[in-house]
This record gives C-alpha cells, sequence and structure tokens, in this order.
C-alpha cells in the first residue's frame, strides 16, 4: 500500500524513479503472453479464456496509456 501524504493526487503523491519492471511486466508479460494465449484457446474453443485475455489485454492498455501516453502496439 502507498500513503499518499504528498498530495491528493496519485501523480503528485507517487512518482516512481524506474519504471522499467512495470513496462516489462505489463507490456513484455501480459500482452506478449496474451497474444500467445489467444489463437491456442480459440482453437481450443476455450472462449472464457480468450474473453479474459481480452480483458485483461484492455485493462493493460488503458493501464500503459494512463501512466505512460501513447504506446507502440505489439505486432501479431
Amino acid at each position: 500500500m502507498q500513503a499518499m501524504t504528498a498530495g491528493y493526487r496519485y501523480q503528485t503523491a507517487y512518482n516512481p524513479s524506474n519504471l522499467d519492471g512495470l513496462w516489462n511486466l505489463a507490456y513484455r508479460g501480459v500482452l506478449v503472453n496474451n497474444a500467445v494465449m489467444q489463437p491456442i484457446a480459440a482453437g481450443k474453443t476455450l472462449t472464457t479464456h480468450v474473453a479474459i485475455g481480452k480483458i485483461l489485454e484492455a485493462y493493460t492498455w488503458l493501464t500503459l496509456v494512463d501512466i505512460f501516453g501513447t504506446c507502440p502496439r505489439q505486432k501479431h
């Protein structure tokens, strides 16, 4: 947990010095793993897995754009 004692907004209360870990986890971890999982799950008609993967991908993109602004889209 992070106590937001430095301000009333997230941006003023939490200013990490290095975002490499977050970027690697989200972009190279979640998004790449999801891109690999989606065709496998679709081929086995695992519709719940496909749906959850799409929701996680959308949420990850939303979070990355909120933090970094414009983000490069990966090619499938």
